[in-house]
């Protein structure tokens, strides 16, 4: 698996959109030949790996999922402004001796 599929699989999976953790790979002209199983896969929220000369070509996911990887749900913005406050957290400072090195 090269970098790029690593990237979209990691992406696929943090937006939960490969839920079962598993993608299906198919050589191209399987991939023509069983076009509609491919589409129903994806149809069923499994994206589908096409690849060309052995090398990762496309993913193929469905037209709700593709939306979800275009348009997150929140902007950066939004979701740094979501994250709780600690106006009220208290550290306290470590009392005890630093322990001694040898330099």
């Amino acid at each position: 698996m090269n970098e790029y599929s690593k990237l979209c699989y990691t992406s696929l999976a943090n937006l939960g959109i490969n839920k079962g953790g598993y993608m299906k790979k198919w050589q191209l002209h399987e991939a023509k030949n069983k076009l509609s199983s491919v589409i129903d896969a994806a149809l069923q929220g499994k994206p589908q790996c096409i690849m060309r000369r052995n090398q990762d070509a496309v993913i193929v996911v469905s037209v709700e999922e593709y939306q979800q990887l275009k348009h997150p749900k929140k902007s950066l913005g939004e979701f740094l402004l979501s994250i709780p406050k600690c106006d009220e957290l208290e550290i306290q400072r470590a009392t005890g001796k630093p322990r001694a090195i040898e330099l």
